[in-house]
């Protein structure tokens, strides 16, 4: 497997890792990282082997001119020759980089999955769920799944319930039990860990705010604050310390790597941190957790993984934001509150039976603790209970949508009806006020019948275009008039794109299917057509099955009054 990623999406890929490993009679597991982070995979209990990719050999020389492209290409090659040594039958590529999709074609595994290439020098993603985290990449706005259930439907289904594992080796808990014996008789209370920094500014709760807490946490609860970190993050854990005082902090920023990391945070109560690979490492060692999720983070998407974690979010109208817009007043910063944060760290310290989760004020901060079910799916269940949101409710409907569109044997065994029955009960137990059909409008139903319509016109057009690409003698004038059919559907699609933005993931995820189609036969040119348009046509109708089930209340009142 092929993953150039950071620390936090290779621990998330571990789940996907254990479930190919169940599923495979004889496995041995090797995984294809970047080098910065090799010692993070090698801490992945299930991986048997771990090959050190080196970025920065191949993309600086390049940007720098010092490589050419055919020099690039020659080194890649030999790269893909070691690889090839090892006679891989499956070949996993969890990155959407050229750079990856090239080496995955080089490999030339029997059996791959993810980006490549084909033989004309066509990319290609093959897998529905690899194509479809690729869609996830240029928007994310409607994606309701954290990362670990969009890595799980690429393998096959496993009997085991899904979680995060690390690996802590015996140098790693002597090295953690060194740096924490300088708290002795410091104080007698919980080490809690902060976690400060973040790769994107927008993403960092204010020093100011760490440092309130940590008062609270060291008045209230003679804690210990542990700051941890990178070299990076120093300027802010000695502004947190010039603020608080050194005699209850423990500063142990830029002094762990990741092994002594993973040590230090199984030692702590709890770890408080912004949205960072480090609440995916704690998560992955079994401690509790409070996410503080900023500027364009979203919890949905990069929420820590397992039972029991706290996730703040600011409740304002621009949260969360693009990842590319940038922002002068950042008032979701303001949002989460010092006290607020402290609350729900009590709630972790005393396992949940006490907090006043009255202090929550659901009109400034939405705050959720995470529950993984049975299938795997990480939910966001609200600790204090507000009415539902149209978002929200939507991604209810993506949550079903996607697997009955993607994953032929879930949609072979569960229907619509089930799904949204299910989903519902989930809605009306957790949120006040629940009625879907007050969340919808006009423009909703145009939508979904503007599909249906988009869908027919397609499945004419690539009927008469399969008849003539796969007979002996094509007609040139009929294959023209079906190509202008479909592109006249295609430019439908993206006007849906734009007049429906909250119903833009099928018609946005049918133009990046499409962009997999290769030029190459005639017959190959007809299948490609029937899955790209068949993709448009299915999701469509589970539009439609959907649309029925949500709004089947209404209907059943109407008819009740009309009796």
């Amino acid at each position: 497997m092929l993953n150039f990623t950071r620390m936090g999406d290779l621990i998330q890929c571990g789940p996907l890792l254990d479930r190919l490993r169940e599923t495979d009679a004889d496995p041995q597991l090797t995984l294809i990282a970047l080098e910065n982070f090799a010692e993070t995979a090698r801490r992945l209990p299930m991986v048997d082997e771990v090959i050190p990719f080196p970025l920065d050999h191949f993309v600086p020389r390049l940007a720098r001119l010092r490589l050419s492209l055919p020099d690039l290409y020659a080194e890649l090659s030999d790269f893909a020759a070691t690889l090839r040594e090892r006679n891989f039958d499956r070949f996993y590529n969890l990155a959407h980089t050229r750079l990856s999709a090239a080496l995955t074609w080089l490999v030339r595994a029997p059996e791959t999955h993810g980006m490549t290439y084909d033989s004309s020098g066509h990319l290609l993603i093959t897998n529905p769920w690899i194509n479809y985290y690729f869609y996830v990449t240029l928007d994310r706005t409607h994606n309701p799944f954290n990362l670990v259930e969009m890595y799980l439907p690429i393998g096959e289904s496993g009997a085991s319930q899904p979680r995060l594992r690390f690996r802590l080796l015996p140098n790693d808990e002597r090295e953690a039990a060194g740096l924490l014996s300088t708290r002795v008789g410091r104080a007698n209370g919980p080490c809690i860990a902060f976690q400060m920094g973040a790769a994107d500014e927008r993403r960092r709760w204010p020093v100011a705010a760490f440092a309130d807490l940590a008062r609270q946490l060291i008045a209230h609860r003679g804690a210990t604050i542990a700051l941890l970190g990178t070299a990076e993050d120093i300027p802010r854990s000695r502004a947190l310390i010039d603020t608080v005082g050194a005699e209850h902090v423990l500063d142990l920023t830029g002094k762990t790597h990741i092994g002594a990391l993973a040590a230090v945070l199984a030692q702590c109560r709890v770890l408080i941190s912004n949205d960072t690979g480090t609440i995916h490492l704690a998560a992955a060692v079994g401690i509790p957790t409070v996410g503080i999720y900023l500027g364009p983070a979203a919890a949905k998407d990069t929420g820590p993984y397992g039972d029991g974690h706290v996730v703040f979010e600011p409740r304002v109208p621009c949260a969360p934001c693009a990842y590319l817009s940038s922002c002068g007043h950042r008032v979701c910063h303001d949002a989460i509150r010092p006290s607020d944060v402290a609350e729900a760290t009590v709630w972790q310290i005393e396992n949940g039976h006490r907090a006043d989760v009255a202090r929550w004020d659901s009109s400034r901060v939405r705050v959720w603790h995470t529950r993984v079910t049975e299938d795997g799916q990480l939910r966001l269940v609200p600790m204090t209970k507000f009415p539902l949101e149209r978002q929200t409710f939507l991604h209810s409907l993506y949550r079903i949508f996607w697997p009955l569109l993607l994953t032929d044997c879930y949609s072979r065994t569960v229907t619509p009806a089930e799904a949204w029955t299910r989903e519902e009960a989930f809605l009306d137990e957790h949120y006040q006020s629940f009625d879907p059909v007050d969340l919808l409008t006009s423009d909703d139903a145009q939508a979904i019948s503007i599909y249906e319509r988009i869908a027919e016109r397609a499945q004419s057009a690539v009927a008469v275009l399969e008849g003539e690409l796969t007979s002996s003698r094509p007609s040139l004038s009929v294959l023209r008039d079906g190509a202008l059919e479909l592109a006249e559907c295609d430019s439908q699609l993206a006007q849906v794109e734009e007049t429906f933005p909250a119903w833009a993931p099928l018609a946005q995820f049918t133009r990046v299917v499409r962009g997999n189609v290769p030029d190459d036969s005639p017959a190959g040119l007809a299948t490609a057509c029937h899955e790209v348009y068949g993709t448009l046509i299915r999701g469509s109708r589970i539009l439609r099955a959907l649309w029925q089930e949500v709004t089947r209340r209404q209907t059943q009142e109407v008819r009740s009054l009309h009796a």
